[in-house]
């Protein structure tokens, strides 16, 4: 029997627009501006031991497999072995960044893989086969040891997450200084390290620590944001805690005590081995006008097994809601079948049977009875394989690449209805992958509005003067190849809603902005600009934050200067914020093999 994660598909999603694919519906031949001899038997289509090199074979597939195949230039144009390296992997990857950059995004004039990162791409990788997860056709994460957790539903860590941010000011007695708006003001002089949150499960989590708790030392040194005289400084040293076995940590409970005096918590975390739960948080919030609101967090989509015991628990809480909140804040993404699961307990009643989204794969594919010879032996050139490595019997010439096959239809469960279809998400920059899914696909159905929670996104100013940030933008997916000893994922299929929409490469913008109150615990900031805070308002006019001195409409104008005005912050934030989102960016994994 093929095993579950024969061929899983590893979407990286940022659901992207409709294409525009030439008709030509076969991929050049080696004759076609190559120099392989051009035969169906020369070893151009072996298995990875023809005299042709893997730089050859690399570009094979991407001109088979690729997304963007027709805007790819002949083999004698784009001449592979001019990449040919002593190191072999190093000499590949450059290979791979080089295509991936020559397809344009004519909305951004950049190309659809265009990532800050020099020499890397924003959704294809490379490494070594056995450095990765498994043996089969799958991977558990976008890029080898650096994940927080596994699809699967296991952590192997600390389970910590860093913030920073200045605190709140204060004056001598201890209380809120506000601006003339009667919003808090913040102490720019001051930069504080935070737990931005930890994962359940973790020793983090089983020791007490919790989000908004303040980091006084780590390891016995009290260090701050600014001891470190640059990015990479900063980054490196909170990147080797997070990798670190073993953690001595010191919070304090508050920097401004009015009893003048801290109350210091002081635990030794070690790297362990644990059953990870992506549900942060489910509550029903009650308002003064009646309303109730379901308020859902979750740090990612880990297979249903996994998954599906906490968010039936949670779904049972939000029948009678009449309205949701799902917190996506800090999810990059995960499983397509939890995703699904999620999108068909949280869409429209009377829809059922309708398109909920679709797999598009290139103009060559998908059409079977277009092949060409050279097409052919491509596909039948790569194996599929079992969880052991052994091979499924099956090569991705078996796969089934067409629209049809690959659409998943509307299957309503359960008995959330909220008031006029109404769903808020909040989202924020490392909002990717089957979190975008879950919202792309929800957006034909239901009244869909997304609040950014702003922490280190460059912010950007709509057509009304709002400032809004962006999710990542993950529209494309792919399946492992294999060339050589290494393995390649390429972006190889895009994700449509009924609608036929999809293009968010650039990330989806958000309707109003919030702030991401890392001082504060999930759903307990009592900061009126908070994201959360801002839905609640604008569901109950006559409802006032907890502790704040005023409320904000979640329409009105949010200025960036109202949250943060440290430009050395702004900078460090953005740079340790991109790394630690890459960490936890999942590929979006479907768990059954499309077969013919």
């Amino acid at each position: 029997m093929i095993n579950k994660r024969v061929s899983i598909f590893c979407l990286l999603l940022a659901v992207v627009t409709a294409f525009s694919f030439s008709c030509k519906k076969v991929v050049d031949s080696p004759s076609n501006g190559g120099d392989g001899a051009g035969t169906e038997t020369d070893p151009y289509y072996g298995d990875y031991t023809f005299t042709h090199s893997l730089y050859d074979s690399l570009y094979m597939y991407a001109k088979a497999f690729y997304l963007w195949n027709n805007d790819l230039p002949t083999f004698g144009k784009f001449n592979p072995k001019q990449y040919q390296s002593a190191d072999s992997l190093a000499g590949l990857k450059k290979e791979l960044y080089a295509f991936t950059q020559i397809p344009i995004n004519a909305e951004t004039s950049e190309p659809y893989e265009y990532t800050t990162y020099a020499g890397e791409s924003k959704y294809s990788y490379m490494l070594l086969t056995a450095d990765n997860t498994g043996g089969g056709n799958s991977s558990f994460f976008v890029q080898p040891n650096t994940k927080s957790f596994t699809l699967d539903g296991y952590g192997n860590d600390l389970g910590i997450h860093f913030g920073f941010t200045p605190p709140y000011a204060v004056d001598t007695d201890g209380n809120y200084i506000l601006d003339s708006d009667g919003d808090r003001t913040f102490n720019n002089d001051t930069i504080v390290t935070v737990l931005k949150y930890v994962d359940n499960g973790s020793p983090a989590q089983k020791a007490g620590f919790k989000r908004g708790d303040i980091i006084y030392k780590m390891n016995g040194e009290a260090k701050s944001f600014n001891d470190f005289t640059s990015n990479d400084a900063l980054n490196k040293y909170y990147n080797d805690i997070l990798d670190g076995t073993s953690l001595d940590i010191v919070t304090i409970d508050s920097l401004y005590p009015k009893s003048g005096k801290w109350k210091t918590t002081e635990k030794t975390l070690t790297k362990t081995k644990y059953e990870f739960d992506p549900v942060i948080l489910d509550s029903v919030i009650a308002l003064p006008n009646g309303k109730k609101v379901g308020y859902l967090i979750l740090e990612g989509f880990t297979e249903l097994s996994n998954a599906k015991k906490p968010l039936d628990a949670a779904l049972a809480k939000f029948a009678n809601v009449t309205d949701l909140v799902v917190d996506l804040r800090y999810n990059g993404g995960g499983a397509v079948e939890t995703s699904q699961y999620l999108a068909n307990a949280f869409v429209a009643s009377g829809n059922d049977g309708k398109t909920l989204f679709s797999m598009n794969y290139n103009d060559s594919l998908r059409d079977a009875s277009t092949y060409s010879s050279f097409l052919k032996s491509v596909l039948k050139s790569q194996k599929l394989y079992n969880d052991d490595g052994s091979p499924s019997g099956n090569t991705t010439f078996d796969i089934d690449y067409s629209v049809k096959g690959n659409t998943e239809l509307v299957a309503k469960t359960g008995a959330i209805a909220t008031t006029s279809k109404r769903i808020y998400f909040i989202v924020g920059g490392g909002t990717a992958s089957a979190s975008e899914l879950l919202i792309n696909a929800l957006k034909p159905y239901n009244s869909v509005f997304l609040v950014g929670a702003w922490y280190a996104e460059s912010p950007e100013t709509d057509n009304n003067g709002n400032t809004e940030i962006r999710t990542y933008g993950k529209p494309v997916g792919f399946f492992d190849l294999r060339v050589g000893d290494y393995t390649v994922y390429m972006s190889m299929f895009q994700s449509l809603n009924a609608a036929g929409e999809g293009d968010y490469y650039d990330g989806m913008l958000t309707d109003a902005l919030g702030y991401d109150d890392v001082l504060a615990d999930f759903g307990k900031s009592e900061d009126p600009l908070e994201s959360l805070n801002r839905i609640l308002q604008s569901l109950d006019d006559t409802y006032k934050v907890p502790g704040a001195s005023s409320r904000v409409s979640l329409k009105s104008s949010f200025k960036a200067s109202k949250v943060r005005g440290n430009s050395r912050l702004r900078s460090s934030l953005k740079s340790f914020e991109d790394q630690q989102n890459r960490r936890n960016f999942k590929p979006m994994v479907r768990t059954h093999a499309k077969l013919k």
